[in-house]
């Protein structure tokens, strides 16, 4: 699988938007089943550490 973040230049929002210094973004894999967005959102705002069934990846610009 290969996973990427922020757009890209061949889609039409891509051409002018692009991830700048201080920008961070991440991607979550998670059971929806077992966790709800908002509940994972608030981890990661809060530093929570999450369970190791959950994926993250994250991107800080720099």
């Amino acid at each position: 699988m290969i996973i990427t973040i922020g757009a890209t230049r061949y889609e039409e929002d891509g051409k002018d938007r692009y991830l700048k210094s201080g920008d961070i973004c991440y991607v979550v894999a998670f059971d929806h089943t077992k966790f709800d967005l908002q509940s994972i959102t608030n981890a990661i705002k809060d530093g929570l550490k999450l369970p190791s069934s959950v994926s993250i990846l994250r991107q800080e610009v720099r």
